[in-house]
């Protein structure tokens, strides 16, 4: 997909905006890398730190609703909540609230995608890989566009957020 391909900023974006959880929660986990590695691990979007991003990024209310967004926010959990793979420990957040991990992260902006104002107007069917990634690209394009990444570059004092390799993602037909 189109956000695996840009990973490496996303994540960046990701981390800047995710909180680890409890201290004490790391020494319980038992992972392998001690308590460091679980802490990185299990860092997370709380729903306080998805409003500040998408404030950051202008996709609350330029884009989407907020409620549509905290409606996204609910549906992503719900789905690791649901899935057989989801362990308690992936949903808790370092504000003491549920979060979102990483790929829970990628599936929220997944479906700020699919509400956007150029995702609309067509049949209900689902959209083809090609028109898929031309929504993610527009996203993209919108998260570089906003300011978002200037504003964390501003707090880190360093341009740690590097602009979307757009140009290699291609425009592939449907």
């Amino acid at each position: 997909s189109v956000f695996e391909t840009e990973s490496s900023a996303l994540k960046k974006i990701f981390a800047f905006y995710a909180s680890p959880p409890p201290m004490s929660s790391a020494f319980v986990s038992g992972t392998p890398g001690g308590a460091a590695a679980a802490l990185d691990r299990r860092r997370c979007l709380t729903w306080k730190a998805v409003t500040r991003l998408i404030r950051d990024f202008r996709l609350c209310p330029d884009l989407v609703p907020r409620a549509f967004c905290h409606t996204a926010f609910k549906a992503t959990l719900n789905a690791a909540q649901d899935s057989v793979l989801a362990s308690p420990s992936d949903l808790v957040g370092g504000d003491g609230g549920v979060g979102l991990s990483y790929p829970q992260f990628l599936s929220f902006l997944a479906n700020i995608v699919g509400e956007t104002r150029w995702s609309s107007g067509g049949a209900a069917t689902t959209p083809s890989e090609a028109l898929r990634r031309r929504r993610g690209k527009a996203l993209l394009q919108w998260l570089d566009g906003s300011g978002g990444k200037e504003k964390i570059n501003a707090i880190r004092g360093t341009a740690t957020v590097p602009k979307f390799g757009l140009d290699g993602l291609g425009d592939d037909e449907e």
